[in-house]
């Protein structure tokens, strides 16, 4: 199963949209933490940065690899 990273191919690692991750989408990313029923075109609130399903440590990774940037 290929994983679509949503977060590369659109250039914005964060949930809310804004084009730059931080607090908003630390809060939206609380909120759906481990939800694992995720799917197109909501992922979660955009949560699941990685179109995995959930909504799990390899997100949080995403997001935190762009945080404040």
């Amino acid at each position: 199963m290929d994983i679509i990273v949503r977060a590369v191919i659109s250039n914005d690692p964060g949930v809310t949209g804004s084009g730059r991750v931080d607090y908003g989408d630390f809060t939206v990313m609380a909120s759906q933490w481990m939800r694992n029923d995720c799917v197109d075109p909501n992922w979660c609130g955009g949560a699941d940065l990685d179109g995995s399903g959930g909504v799990n440590i390899d997100d949080i990774k995403i997001m935190v690899g762009a945080w404040l940037s």
